[in-house]
């Protein structure tokens, strides 16, 4: 049994850690989708936006294809994917970039779920030793 000071000291340092990572975390998002205008009047755009502006072209592209061809339009699920596969194929940095920081994102919050999980259980254990 771990004394009531360590599990304090383990309480304090997963907080600071949860913090820590929450932020990362909130810069991420937003650097994800964050759009603006440099100095020299460029657009710059974060990762999700120019996928999703690559996905977006690709999904005019099966319809324009569709249309022009006379051909009934693919299923909604069978657009996305053939507009997921035009992106990946075109553009394999942006798309891996994208997922990867997708995949990221996730862990992060799986991480910090887990870290609330053992938090409670250490104000658990505290609150056993007091009784």
């Amino acid at each position: 049994m771990r004394a009531a000071g360590e599990v304090m000291k383990a309480l304090d340092d997963a907080s600071a850690e949860i913090q820590r990572v929450s932020t990362k975390l909130s810069r991420l998002s937003v650097e994800m989708y964050e759009g603006k205008i440099s100095a020299d009047g460029e657009v710059e755009m974060g990762i999700a936006l120019r996928y999703e502006e690559a996905l977006d072209d690709a999904l005019i592209a099966i319809y324009t294809d569709a249309m022009e061809g006379e051909r009934k339009m693919p299923a909604e699920g069978i657009r996305e994917a053939i507009a997921r596969k035009a992106v990946k194929t075109k553009d394999l940095p942006l798309f891996l970039d994208y997922r990867n920081k997708l995949q990221e994102i996730e862990a992060m919050k799986v991480w910090i779920t887990s870290q609330k999980a053992a938090i409670s259980a250490n104000q658990s254990v505290l609150r056993g030793e007091r009784e």
